[in-house]
């Protein structure tokens, strides 16, 4: 779900963002966090909202509210406790917010629900209104 969503940000944003798909351990990556202005990441959530409901959550304010994940996953540790090591190591980054999208099915290998194919778009404005909310334009001098 998060590939689908972060492959379609990438075309429409294209190189004024990084995009990462990230399968795999994500305590990997929270050292190449710190120092970034903005970090956006996606996920799917098991809290118990309808399929294809799409939240966002301000990580820096306070830790990630239980979004039903085990502490472990197909990340290794879940993202809560994940962002947890991060804010203690002080490798947050200026500003993290979370996008998650509840899902369905939770089998490795399945494919997405009807409810969260439809709610990609949702999720892809979510992220893109992040980003567009990073950049600071400045008009070129006269």
């Amino acid at each position: 779900m998060g590939t689908l969503v972060a492959l379609e940000v990438a075309g429409r944003l294209g190189a004024r963002v990084e995009v990462r798909s990230v399968g795999g351990d994500l305590t990997r990556e929270i050292e190449d966090w710190q120092g970034r202005p903005l970090l956006v990441l996606i996920d799917a959530m098991h809290s118990g909202a309808p399929p294809g409901t799409v939240r966002r959550f301000d990580a820096n304010a306070a830790c990630l509210p239980d979004l039903g994940e085990p502490a472990t996953s197909t990340h290794g540790l879940g993202l809560g406790p994940v962002l947890e090591l991060a804010r203690l190591l002080g490798y947050l980054p200026a500003r993290l917010v979370v996008v998650a999208i509840e899902g369905r099915r939770f089998t490795v290998g399945t494919l997405p629900s009807p409810e969260v194919l439809s709610a990609v778009g949702a999720a892809v404005a979510l992220v893109e209104s992040e980003v567009e909310g990073a950049f600071i334009f400045t008009p070129p001098a006269r």
